[in-house]
């Protein structure tokens, strides 16, 4: 964005468009103004949407970089150019201001609220997920037999590790085949872990049914 200020101080954006909500130090405004007898520095003042919350930015070297406070609320943004110097008591004081300009901070689409379709990278990684699962199962059918003639039936449940931890009592005569976010799948008998720390099924079934191992 350019900002072109005269020699009557009357400033003209050359797009409205300051930013869209949410960027950060990813746009800059150039400022082309006069040079003013007295000043030491020359800023542009803003008032955000909210009409109550403003900001003063430097004007360095002709230019400024908008940072993300500036682009914290969608809607329109009130904006004057001002050059300052110092009074004879040694306070900073405005020499010269220009009109007000009316700026915009554009809409962006929040990933919280949206529904983003996958790429075909992450279905690809999805579908490569779901063999792998149906993998596991086809390697432990003989363990899971063994299971159900065990317990004399039992029900098998596949789920993800925030789920399965989400779960405020496990019942012990479910099957729960877990799927961990670093992808290790696990195999619990209600909240006994079959494999990990136990080494067998025979363990397995001494410790689901309360027998020391």
């Amino acid at each position: 964005m350019i900002i072109t200020v005269d020699n009557n101080y009357y400033a003209v954006p050359k797009s409205k468009l300051l930013g869209n909500c949410g960027e950060t130090m990813s746009r800059s405004v150039e400022v082309v103004c006069p040079e003013v007898e007295g000043a030491t520095t020359y800023k542009l003042r803003f008032l955000l949407p909210d009409k109550q919350t403003c900001y003063d930015a430097d004007v360095s070297d002709g230019s400024m970089t908008v940072g993300g406070s500036l682009l914290a609320q969608t809607g329109e943004v009130e904006c004057q150019w001002l050059a300052m110097g110092f009074d004879g008591s040694g306070n900073a004081s405005v020499i010269a201001k220009s009109n007000t300009m009316t700026l915009v901070v554009g809409e962006s689409i929040g990933s919280e609220t949206s529904s983003p379709v996958p790429t075909y990278e992450q279905a690809a990684e999805l579908f490569d997920s779901a063999l792998a699962v149906q993998q596991e199962i086809m390697e432990i059918k003989p363990e899971l037999d063994e299971i159900h003639d065990a317990f004399g039936g039992f029900s098998f449940v596949k789920c993800t590790e925030s789920q399965y931890n989400a779960l405020s009592s496990k019942d012990s005569n479910t099957l729960y085949y877990v799927l961990f976010d670093n992808g290790v799948i696990g195999h619990y008998m209600g909240d006994v872990d079959i494999y990990e720390g136990i080494g067998d099924l025979e363990a397995a079934f001494d410790r689901i049914n309360g027998e020391a191992v």
